[in-house]
């Protein structure tokens, strides 16, 4: 077979074209900056249709049997639109819903539309639930700046940060709406030689003996064991 690229451009796609936010922070993703097209994340749910997450205008929902997508952007009007526009990374998970990482926006949640089949499906799917930090509250979301996700082999969902260290939403948990929700979180603590070394996550990954190796920022990769909570 002939190895020829089609080529689709996101822009193509975009109910509206945001202007770049103003306050960019320094994330280790040298090439997006402020370019709010970049493509970050790419995950395909149940149904064959493929999310696109970008840096700074939302999510695409792409068909790849006629070629369309559908976009997905925050509305400060709209509690139940995405939360942020800067997108890091999609997962769809053994119970096909969709968990999105923001960057600022914390943690959201696609939940699967029974009525599906039509075209009004793919452009309204669903509500995105919103997983957000709170100070007061020791068992919300550690940092609004999510960069990673990973589902692990027993349905646990772990969210890596930017600056909040590493979260774990478990099977029981990830079913209550978003306000009732309890996250554990694992922080950077020197005096503790068996904690995690650093607080920005990158990579999150399970093997096959069940231990969870997570990538971090300049720290080091850890390994943790996720009976002993020892990393």
């Amino acid at each position: 077979k002939a190895e020829v690229f089609k080529r689709y451009f996101v822009n193509d796609f975009f109910e509206t074209i945001k202007d770049p936010e103003s306050d960019f922070y320094d994330y280790p993703l040298a090439f997006s900056r402020n370019q709010i097209n970049t493509i970050t994340a790419i995950a395909e749910d149940d149904k064959g249709y493929l999310w696109i997450g970008t840096w700074g205008n939302g999510l695409i929902k792409f068909d790849r049997k006629d070629g369309k997508g559908y976009h997905f952007h925050s509305d400060l009007n709209n509690p139940l639109s995405l939360s942020s526009d800067r997108v890091i990374d999609i997962i769809s998970d053994r119970n096909n819903d969709l968990w999105i990482a923001t960057f600022g926006g914390g943690l959201n949640k696609l939940v699967t539309d029974e009525n599906n089949g039509s075209d009004q499906s793919k452009i309204q799917p669903t509500n995105f639930l919103r997983y957000r930090s709170n100070e007061n509250n020791k068992f919300s979301l550690s940092d609004d700046k999510t960069i990673s996700l990973f589902e692990d082999k027993d349905g646990n969902i772990w969210v890596g940060t930017f600056y909040g260290g590493l979260n774990k939403l478990d099977t029981n948990n990830r079913l209550l709406p978003a306000d009732k929700a309890k996250f554990k979180s694992y922080q950077e603590n020197k005096e503790l030689v068996n904690s995690i070394t650093d607080n920005t996550i990158m990579a999150i990954r399970q093997d096959f003996e069940g231990y969870l190796w997570i990538g971090t920022f300049g720290g080091s990769i850890d390994r943790l064991n996720i009976k002993t909570e020892s990393f």
